[in-house]
């Protein structure tokens, strides 16, 4: 999960390194378990993809509304070290190395194409 902008791939490597199916145990395995809109593509946004949607928050809530972004820190793919992963704070965007073990926020997304 070393990749800054490619969070499909990071999240598939996270399921892999687990050994098993997607469970709720982890971030992870609960933005590809997320189901939807009837869509089963869904995984945890990279920290480029993270920054993307902090820096849309007025759309991406206008959008969703009361499911949209709220203040909290937010997990991202891209892991920081063997034991952190970065996210961000919702609130003013600040980029933190959180430990693993931290209790942050989803926010799975998914490609689409037109």
């Amino acid at each position: 999960a070393q990749s800054y902008s490619d969070g499909l791939t990071n999240t598939n490597a996270i399921i892999a390194q687990t050994g098993a199916a997607a469970t709720t145990a982890y971030a992870a395995g609960v933005a590809r378990l997320f189901a939807a809109g009837g869509f089963s593509d869904w995984y945890l946004p990279a920290l480029w993809e993270l920054r993307m949607i902090y820096n849309s928050a007025a759309i991406v809530n206008k959008v969703l509304g009361a499911n949209g972004i709220n203040g909290a820190f937010y997990w991202s793919s891209t892991e920081a070290a063997a034991t952190n992963s970065t996210t961000i704070l919702m609130t003013d965007g600040t980029q933190f190395n959180s430990a693993k073990s931290n209790n942050s926020a989803v926010r799975a997304v998914r490609i689409h194409t037109i």
